[in-house]
């Protein structure tokens, strides 16, 4: 569960691989969107999600090398 930020750790195979992060609503509709340089390893994102109302979203990283997603659940 997020309350007002969230901190996701990404990892990356590839140094300086441009991530799409993406937070959906249940419906599809993208509430938040940022572009991220990441490095090779791990790499923490801090997320604000203090705009979001209340109830489940999912987390979406795009890169050129595929995508991933989670869900999650503001309180």
């Amino acid at each position: 569960p997020v309350v007002t930020r969230m901190m996701a750790t990404i990892y990356s195979r590839n140094s300086n691989a441009e991530a799409e992060i993406t937070v959906y609503d249940i419906y599809g509709t993208a509430k938040f969107r940022i572009k991220k340089l990441l490095q090779q390893g791990n790499n923490m994102i801090e997320i604000g999600c203090e705009s979001l109302y209340h109830g489940p979203y999912f987390l979406k990283i795009t890169t050129k090398n595929g995508r991933d997603s989670k869900a999650f659940y503001k309180l």
